[in-house]
């Protein structure tokens, strides 16, 4: 039994991706039964992107298809991925610590998927790193069909099961002959970003590790 006052204070995850937001999972030392879990949990769509395809507007990013955003806002990459990463690759931004790892105030991340999905425009302040990268974050959870897509899920998983001498040839015929066009294209933005994260590692404490955990 626990109080009132304490209750409020506790923060329900469902997946170790939301749990990288609040704690450094390389410090954890998380069951490998755990991981595995998590990862067939992760196989189907969230619950918050279960939107009828009916409801989705033309504006719309959250929720959606990467097919329906390109679609909509004839744009190969969905401008809120490109608002996020234009922003979070600042150097002043790159270097903070944490920056993939800490929360945001919900409240505030809530109203701007509201305007984004309003298709208005919306603009990061320098002190706004962590709403912009929850943002971001939260766009690729909410996805209605994942970047790798379901039906190369199991390739995926099997790729741990490889020697590592043939790891780089499966990834890049996995990647460059099974996945859409327009899945690739978005997949090679995130990355190049990512790389860039990685680069700044020393300063922002986000490991390649940490962040294959928060963007897997």
């Amino acid at each position: 039994i626990i109080s009132a006052k304490f209750g409020r204070k506790i923060q329900y995850v469902n997946q170790l991706s939301e749990l990288s937001q609040f704690m450094n999972l390389d410090r954890l030392p998380i069951p490998t039964e755990v991981v595995d879990f998590d990862r067939k949990q992760s196989k189907g769509p969230s619950q918050s992107t279960q939107r009828s395809l009916c409801s989705w507007t033309q504006s719309q990013q959250f929720g959606v298809t990467i097919e329906w955003i390109s679609g909509n806002q004839q744009s190969s990459i969905p401008p809120i991925m490109t608002k996020c990463v234009d922003f979070l690759s600042h150097p002043d931004c790159l270097e903070t610590e944490g920056i993939f790892r800490r929360s945001a105030n919900a409240v505030v991340v809530r109203e701007l998927q509201a305007k984004i999905d309003r298709g208005e425009n919306v603009e990061f302040e320098p002190s706004n790193v962590h709403i912009a990268a929850v943002i971001l974050k939260t766009f690729l959870r909410e996805l209605s069909h994942p970047i790798l897509t379901y039906q190369l899920y199991d390739s995926i998983l099997h790729f741990t099961d490889l020697p590592k001498e043939s790891r780089l040839n499966y990834c890049q015929d996995l990647v460059i002959k099974k996945l859409p066009d327009q899945n690739y294209v978005v997949l090679k933005f995130l990355v190049e970003f990512i790389s860039l994260v990685i680069d700044r590692c020393d300063l922002n404490k986000m490991t390649a590790a940490n962040l294959a955990v928060i963007f897997g």
